[in-house]
C-alpha cells in the first residue's frame, strides 16, 4: 500500500483502479529531506506520477506533513546513509 495513501487514510488500490499492476506500489528515493541521507517509501501509481511531474520540492510541499511524518520514520520508510 502505498505510504501517502496510507497516511491519508485511503485505500490506493481504489484509487488505482483495483487489482492491475497499476495498484503495484513503487519504491522511490526521496533526496531533500535530510543532509547526506535518503529515504525509501513506497508510492501508488497516481502519487508517483504526481511526483514525477511536479518535482520533489514541490511534492514535498505540498505534503509538507507527510514529509514531517516520514522523516520520523513514522510511516514504515527507511532513512539510509548516502
Amino acid at each position: 500500500m502505498c505510504d501517502l495513501c496510507k497516511y491519508k487514510k485511503r485505500d490506493s488500490g481504489f484509487s488505482c483502479g483495483g487489482i492491475s499492476p497499476k495498484s503495484d506500489t513503487f519504491n522511490v528515493i526521496l533526496r531533500n529531506i535530510f543532509v547526506n541521507h535518503y529515504i525509501v517509501i513506497g508510492l501508488c501509481y497516481i502519487h508517483d506520477i504526481e511526483l514525477f511531474r511536479i518535482g520533489e520540492k514541490r511534492f514535498l510541499k505540498k505534503y509538507a506533513h507527510f514529509a514531517v511524518h516520514t522523516a520520523r520514520g513514522e510511516c514504515g520508510s527507511k532513512v539510509k546513509k548516502r
